[in-house]
């Protein structure tokens, strides 16, 4: 039998020793991002967000270094479980985040399932920064 925790406002929490990186996407999409601009900030796991009945952490936040309204959310997304992918939608689609950029492995076939507010790029085996930037710049920021 499975047990099921709930966190409560006030709960403490613990935070445990943290892996730089969860993939190797995620570690060259950081370094190849910051070598194609000086102009933001790439923040791994930012706070959570508010989603439904759970919290989701998404993979980055990007913030602008001088301007502190030009931030977006960046979520990776490779290959997973139906039930996981359906969860993850579901949550993405309940949070509503504004500017948020979604970035898909081609192998999941579809892009027309997430957030129709999200900026979805579709990779292979990496994440093209210049890709990411265009969508940013492309924002209603």
């Amino acid at each position: 039998k499975q047990s099921s925790w709930i966190i409560k406002s006030g709960d403490p929490i613990k935070p445990t020793e943290q892996a730089e990186f969860d993939s190797q996407i995620e570690r060259r999409f950081a370094r190849e991002f910051m070598k194609a601009t000086n102009d933001y900030d790439l923040i791994r796991e930012p706070e959570a967000i508010e989603a439904k009945e759970s919290l989701i952490f998404p993979d980055f936040a990007i913030k602008h270094r001088t301007d502190n309204e030009k931030s977006w959310l960046l979520e990776i997304v490779g290959f997973w479980t139906d039930a996981y992918l359906q969860k993850k939608i579901e949550n993405l689609r309940f949070a509503n985040i504004k500017n948020l950029i979604i970035c898909v492995s081609k192998r999941l076939g579809t892009t027309d399932l997430w957030p129709s507010h999200a900026h979805v790029i579709t990779f292979d085996r990496w994440i093209d920064p210049s890709a990411v930037l265009k969508a940013m710049n492309s924002s209603n920021v």
